[in-house]
């Protein structure tokens, strides 16, 4: 296959402005490494780090000597939520405002942060590196109109800060991933996903029909985004009254991440006008950070946090109309 053009929308356009576009949700679907519509088939010694799920289909072989490290769910409640939240995730993604065109093979492409767009069908036959130009934000989606094939031995290569979890491949019908290649995102796909024998996959895969594995190794990071804590509210010290010390009332700290008011206790035994003053204690200010998130070249997931409160920039996202791509929408 020939190499492909990458079309700018406009020549003005600054991809990186794009960088502090929220993430895509993935909801329940986060701590899959593999999740299917109708079967999952694996060969050889598959091993995935996170849940292994199935639905509404219960067609599951190869497991063993599959290892999944999480929990596997087969045609039952969490395994169906899942496949819901999967299907929101992916109208979601597929419904942001595309920022470039791309068309054919991407191998050899430097590709800044931004929603990248193909009408048809996208190849990947070696290396394509994803440049976050140091922001751990920084969003890359490919809204690919039918399949994603990538080569053999090929790679998705995140640089300078580009984070996992930040990577979408939204794909209108099949995806099939190169043998020994090394890919690197979360892929939906609205029909089957192969993924060729000795392949890495830094992410997870999640089908709309089956998924195909053979001696694959996934490691799958927590992505979801966990509410920072907002700010905790003062405790008030109470005065210690007449003739021995009453005690001070003690506040409590605000949700998610307040920290507990110390409250003093009076002075006892005092006599006349001799009562001592409860120490009021401050609830915690900003809020905790989440901890246990993905980091990529040592920087964490979260950035922006002023005030306990998650700076994502002033942009308005404009849903496209339904593509009714998405067999579960």
């Amino acid at each position: 296959m020939g190499v492909g053009v990458l079309l700018l929308v406009s020549p003005s356009v600054a991809p990186r402005a794009f960088a502090a576009e929220p993430p895509v949700d993935l909801g329940k679907a986060d701590t899959y490494s593999v999740l299917a519509g109708t079967a999952i088939t694996n060969t050889l010694t598959t091993t995935l780090s996170g849940d292994l799920g199935l639905s509404p289909g219960d067609a599951l072989t190869g497991f063993p000597p599959g290892v999944v490290n999480g929990a596997t769910h087969v045609a039952d409640l969490e395994a169906s939520l899942a496949q819901s939240d999967f299907a929101e995730a992916f109208d979601d993604a597929d419904g942001r405002t595309q920022t470039q065109t791309v068309d054919g093979d991407l191998n050899g492409f430097v590709l800044p942060a931004g929603v990248y767009a193909a009408a048809s069908a996208l190849a990947v036959t070696g290396t394509l590196t994803l440049d976050a130009e140091d922001d751990p934000s920084a969003l890359f989606i490919f809204q690919i109109g039918s399949a994603l094939d990538t080569g053999a031995d090929s790679n998705i290569n995140l640089i300078n800060g580009a984070q996992i979890c930040n990577v979408i491949w939204v794909v209108g019908s099949a995806a099939t991933l190169g043998a020994a290649s090394s890919f690197s995102g979360t892929l939906m796909a609205n029909a089957a996903v192969t993924v060729g024998n000795g392949t890495a996959v830094h992410g997870r895969v999640l089908a709309g029909t089956a998924v195909t594995l053979a001696d694959n190794d996934f490691d799958t990071p927590r992505c979801s985004a966990i509410p920072p804590g907002t700010d905790g509210g003062t405790g008030g010290g109470g005065n210690g009254g007449n003739n021995g010390g009453g005690n001070g009332g003690g506040g409590n700290g605000g949700n998610n991440g307040g920290g507990n008011g110390g409250g003093g206790n009076g002075g006892n035994n005092g006599g006349n006008n001799g009562g001592g003053n409860g120490g009021g204690g401050n609830g915690g200010g900003t809020g905790s950070t989440p901890g246990n998130l993905p980091t990529t070249g040592g920087v964490s997931l979260w950035t922006g946090l002023v005030g306990g409160l998650l700076i994502v920039g002033g942009l308005t996202l404009r849903r496209r109309r339904t593509t009714g791509r998405h067999r579960l929408a």
